[in-house]
């Protein structure tokens, strides 16, 4: 259940980060309410011109044929999920055992489709890796001023401080760091944000 647990709350995440992209004409909500664990990664590298790890996208599926394997299938090992071990490259493979901390071995059809403890973790793993690739496909996707406009409004819903004080522009730096340094904002287009609030 860690697993299947693990699979739905990323893949939440994903669609969470696809709505990010509607205000921009990306993608539409209908494409987003349509789309499934199976495809879900494929869309957002199609909605924000982003290019995936295919090792990683790999692996998530490898990860979600197992899921399925106990959900849709009394926990037996499926022909699909056959498939995607036989299909796995050698970097995947290699990465695989390097997360489960097991040799790979490819099961059999209608076989107990096991989870342990490295199944865990390699789907968290995972999970990681593209979640922050999925962020460094936001960060370009979405243009700087939206950025900029998010860190201010966080910055005045968590703070009593009104746009107007002369201290704003400097208060918000102070704010975002840590929080938004990928984004490398700086003074001029948080300046222009929190005259925007105006």
């Amino acid at each position: 259940m860690g697993m299947a647990y693990a699979i739905a709350l990323h893949e939440d995440f994903v669609k969470s980060c696809l709505c990010l992209l509607v205000p921009h004409r990306l993608i539409s909500a209908t494409k987003i309410k349509n789309t499934t664990t199976s495809n879900v990664h494929e869309v957002f590298e199609e909605a924000a011109s982003a290019l995936l790890n295919a090792d990683s996208l790999s692996l998530f599926h490898l990860t979600r044929l197992i899921r399925n394997c106990h959900i849709h299938a009394g926990g037996e090992v499926s022909n699909a999920l056959v498939n995607a071990y036989a299909s796995l490259t050698p970097s995947q493979a290699t990465l695989w055992e390097r997360l489960i901390k097991e040799p790979l071995s490819t099961p059999a059809i209608g076989d107990p489709a096991e989870v342990g403890v490295g199944g865990l973790i390699a789907t968290l793993a995972i999970g990681k890796r593209l979640g922050r690739e999925i962020n460094a496909g936001l960060q370009s996707a979405i243009p700087r001023d939206t950025w900029a406009d998010i860190a201010v409004s966080d910055y005045f819903a968590n703070h009593k401080k009104s746009p107007r004080d002369p201290t704003a522009v400097r208060s918000v730096g102070g704010y975002i760091r840590g929080l938004h340094d990928a984004l490398a904002l700086t003074d001029a287009e948080l300046s222009a944000a929190v005259r925007r609030l105006l």
